[in-house]
């Protein structure tokens, strides 16, 4: 563990790592491993789950602190309890940062400054948060899409949905 955490920085002491961890919300579970930052965890990770892994990415993004940040589905795979937990995670890493997000699930989008809607490639429709949320049958059709839509690329915010009329909704 402390080998894949020094990747982000290698002069990280012991006590950084753990204050990144902590606010990764990725301290609990290294604390319960027997070897604790020492733990073996495999090629690629294989002894972690999906969310342990997100929650690892993001210590290890708030040990290089960039000014930028690049995120890809980062609550993608995870149950809710996890997704929270990661979501949190995030927004202590996005603070003060400018940060661009690719994501299906509404809500890792919901403190965007602005959201852009992609389809085939282009920008077809581009609002704020709330604008999204008063789009509720659309938001609801693409989460029926998801599984089965492609990943694609964005500026802050992206994903892939049919354009529907606007609607009234509840968020």
């Amino acid at each position: 563990m402390r080998d894949n955490l020094a990747i982000a920085e290698t002069d990280a002491t012991d006590d950084e790592m753990w204050e990144a961890l902590r606010a990764a919300n990725a301290d609990r579970f290294i604390e319960a491993m027997a070897d604790g930052l020492s733990t073996k965890v495999g090629e690629r990770g294989i002894k972690l789950s999906v969310g342990e892994k997100q929650r690892i990415s993001i210590a290890r993004a708030l040990l290089k602190n960039p000014p930028i940040l690049l995120l890809d589905e980062a609550t993608a795979s995870v149950d809710t309890e996890t997704e929270r937990l990661i979501q949190a995670a995030l927004d202590k890493l996005m603070e003060g940062r400018t940060s661009f997000i690719i994501a299906h699930r509404l809500s890792t989008v919901r403190r965007a400054d602005r959201i852009y809607v992609i389809r085939a490639g282009r920008v077809i429709e581009q609002g704020t948060h709330a604008w999204s949320c008063s789009r509720s049958a659309a938001n609801m059709r693409c989460s029926r899409r998801r599984r089965s839509s492609k990943k694609t690329g964005g500026l802050e915010v992206a994903w892939e949905m049919p354009l529907l009329p606007k609607r009234g909704g509840m968020c």
